[in-house]
Order: C-alpha cells, then structure tokens, then sequence
C-alpha cells in the first residue's frame, strides 16, 4: 500500500510538472515577437519617406500662442515598406497610429480633415489623391498625443480594408485649414525641433485579388499579418519664426544624421534638456495589439546637425522600444500567473504526500 501511495504521489508530481512546462511555454508563445503589433514592429524610418509640412507659418508657434489653431500634412511614401510588410501582393490595412506627444489633437474631429487619401504609386505633386481613405474609416480617436485611425474590417457592414500596392503609394494626409471643420491642433509651448511617428498594419493580400469591394480577396485566416513604423524627417521646428533658416538661429541646428544631440537653446538663452517622457496608452486601439506607451518629445539640437531630408530622429533605436509595452509581468499580475500559481501548490502537495508516505 505504502508503495503505491508512493507512486501515484510520483505520477501526479510528474504530470504537474508537464503540464507547468507546457503552460509556461504556451505563455511566452504568446508574447513571443509578432511584427503585426506595435511593440514588435520593424522599424522602416529608412525605407520609407514620411514628413510633415505646416499649412500655414503660424503652424510653428508655440500652443500658448496659437491654441486650436493648428494645421499638419502629412506625406507617406511607403516606397519598399509595403512590400516589406505585407509581400509581393500588398496588403490590407487595419489601422494607423500617429504618436506626437507634442500635439494636441483631441480638439479635432473627421470634419477637420481636408484630405486623407492615397496616391497610387506616388505620382502627384501637394495634396493630391487617386482614392479617399476616410470612406475606409470604422473609427477615429483623437488624443492628446496623437491619433488612432481604425480602418473598416471585411465583415463591416459598409466598407472594407484599404489596399496598398508592394511598391510606390503614398499616404497624404491634411489636416486642420482647409477643411470644412477648420484648423484643430494646438503643439507644443516648448520651442525645439520636434519629430512624429507612424505605424500602420495589416494583412498581406492574396496573389491576383487585390479589388477593393470585392469579398472574394478577403485573406484567409492563415495570411501573414505584419506591420512597421516611420519617423518623420526633416525635425519639425517650433518657435515664433518666420523661416526655417530663423529657426536655426533661435533654436540651433536640428539633431544630425547620428542621433548625437546637445541641449537646445529656447529664445531667453536657457538650455533646457530634451528628454523621452511617457504618454498614454491610445484609449481605443484594436485589443489584439498592444497600445504604444511612450512617445518622444522635443529631441535637442546638436551644433554639427544636419538640416536636410536626410535629417534621422535621433536614438531612434531606443525610442522605437520606448514606444512598446515595457510593462514587466508580476505574480498573479498577468495572464497565465494565477494557473502557475495553482499549478505550484498542486506540485507542493503532491511532493509533501510522497515525502509523508
């Protein structure tokens, strides 16, 4: 009798610890890297071409001086990073986040968008679009820092996912004067030099069936879903300027191509220095993916800058992981904890039965 209470008391110890191995294992396939979510995307900020203008000069005054009264455009060119993301046949797009903790956008609405569209295969010159994005649009949130735009899905009644093509569209985007709703934003009173990113996603298309209307070009289940991100270049400057070359006099020269940066001086002579500050996590995004946390700020001039296209955000590599989920799970904090846990006393009990026997 002793001997087979010592032997159930083995087996069921020896299941428990399959079974905790198999639940840890399922846990990280979960979190393991997925290039569709923000956190996990590929950054692209060289493939592409992704800028901002402002609509109007009174665009670069400081919020407190220009409050709701702001304009951006926006210029995409998604070049290679389509093919990148979503393969040789393009792909679906589901949604599009921009993060700009320097500006203020919960003042706007769709009616202060002037133009939102595409431009197949970048053949346009300003604003310009051979197809209308907002007609794609289930849903848009308006942020303090920035904007989450969610695209209809296929079983939306109404619409469905916008296409983009492997090589060459471009994203156009004004937003604020010019539109029935007028100008909306308000940006930073910090004045500095001042860069934005861009994530968009979606699923890759199928081979030969890319009509936007058309059910039949609904992507399998298994279709590869992916995405990536952009930062914005040349850096975006904010003062009371009149010219960029007023800009460089007042504020320095923007960082240069390596990232190394000094502090950047404000127009009383102080050198206040630019650091990351976190931001919240977009209220509405698809729950599937993880919410950005952290957006950048103002990034410092360096005196040896690069005011060109070529223009890269400075330590874009560790802003792009400030820009993910960095939350550590805790015990019992998180999913899969509590089962483990469980898991745990079961193993306990079953080794303390043995020992006892």
């Amino acid at each position: 009798m002793e001997r087979l209470q010592q032997s159930a008391a083995i087996l069921v110890a020896t299941f428990l610890v399959v079974w905790l191995v198999a639940a840890v294992a399922g846990l990280s396939g979960t979190v393991a890297a997925d290039k569709h979510t923000y956190e996990d995307a590929e950054n692209y900020t060289e493939a592409g071409n992704f800028t901002i203008e402002a609509y109007a000069q009174t665009d670069h005054y400081p919020g407190d001086q220009n409050k709701e009264n702001g304009s951006i455009i926006y210029y995409a060119k998604l070049a290679d990073i389509i093919y990148e993301v979503g393969g040789e046949n393009g792909t679906w797009s589901d949604f599009i986040i921009i993060n700009a903790d320097w500006i203020d956008y919960s003042a706007c609405d769709t009616e202060n968008t002037a133009v939102f569209g595409i431009d197949r295969n970048d053949t346009y010159t300003g604003t310009q679009v051979d197809e209308d994005l907002v007609e794609h649009q289930e849903k848009v949130t308006f942020r303090d820092d920035g904007l989450t735009i969610n695209f209809l899905d296929w079983n939306d009644f109404g619409g469905d996912p916008p296409y983009f093509n492997p090589r060459g569209d471009e994203i156009v985007a004004n937003q604020g004067g010019g539109s029935n709703g007028g100008t909306c934003l308000t940006y930073t009173s910090e004045p500095g030099w001042y860069t934005l990113q861009g994530f968009l996603n979606g699923t890759e298309a199928k081979a030969g069936c890319t009509e936007e209307g058309n059910a039949d070009c609904q992507p399998p289940e298994s279709a590869e879903k992916s995405g990536g991100y952009m930062w914005t270049r040349p850096y975006f400057y904010i003062c009371e300027c009149d010219s960029r070359e007023e800009a460089r006099d007042k504020l320095g020269p923007p960082p240069n191509k390596e990232g190394e940066s000094t502090p950047t001086p404000t127009q009383s002579g102080e050198t206040p220095t630019a650091t990351p500050t976190a931001t919240p996590a977009p209220s509405e995004t698809p729950t599937a993916t993880p919410e950005p946390d952290d957006t950048p700020t103002a990034t410092a001039a360096d005196d040896t800058g690069d005011d060109t296209g070529e223009d890269t955000p400075a330590n874009t590599e560790t802003q792009a992981q400030n820009g993910g989920s960095n939350t550590t799970p805790t015990v019992g904090g998180g999913p899969g904890f509590g089962a483990i846990l469980t898991l745990t006393g079961l193993l306990a009990s079953a080794l303390l039965l043995r020992r006892r026997s």
